[in-house]
């Protein structure tokens, strides 16, 4: 699980509490404790689905649209982390005769993979509205 997927749970948490306000990246970034380059990526991931709308301009931002309790943490852990998910192949050795190296790759790819899956069925569990009201109870 990277930072991408922290960010993006705490910007759309962000943006659903403060659902009637617009907020540039620069602002989200500054909460978030990011940079206003990755929010803007992760934003426009937020916009294609339909949970954020931006505007452009001097009054624009970003804007809750979605509803929260609908948005799955893991729909956003899948959405943030597929690039990674592709990234973590293992490599098969160089030594062809050896039988740990021909097939370790393969049998760590298998293992990774439900990993992944069991990280998903977790965060399906929970959305954002989840979050929303975990950061409530935490402040009384």
């Amino acid at each position: 699980m990277g930072n991408d997927f922290i960010v993006m749970i705490h910007c759309l948490t962000y943006l659903a509490i403060h659902h009637e306000n617009r907020y540039s990246s620069k602002d989200l970034a500054f909460n978030a404790c990011s940079n206003p380059a990755i929010v803007r990526k992760l934003m426009s991931q937020a916009v294609k689905k339909g949970w954020v709308s931006t505007t452009v301009g001097k009054q624009g931002g970003y804007q809750w649209q979605g509803n929260p309790k609908k948005v799955k943490l893991g729909e956003i852990f899948l959405l943030v982390s597929e690039d990674e998910r592709l990234e973590k192949a293992f490599k098969e050795a160089a030594d062809p005769t050896c039988l740990v190296s021909t097939r370790m790759g393969s049998v760590m790819g298998k293992l990774q993979e439900e990993q992944i899956q069991q990280q998903i069925n977790f965060y399906n569990k929970r959305t954002i509205q989840d979050m929303i009201d975990g950061v409530q109870t935490e402040c009384h």
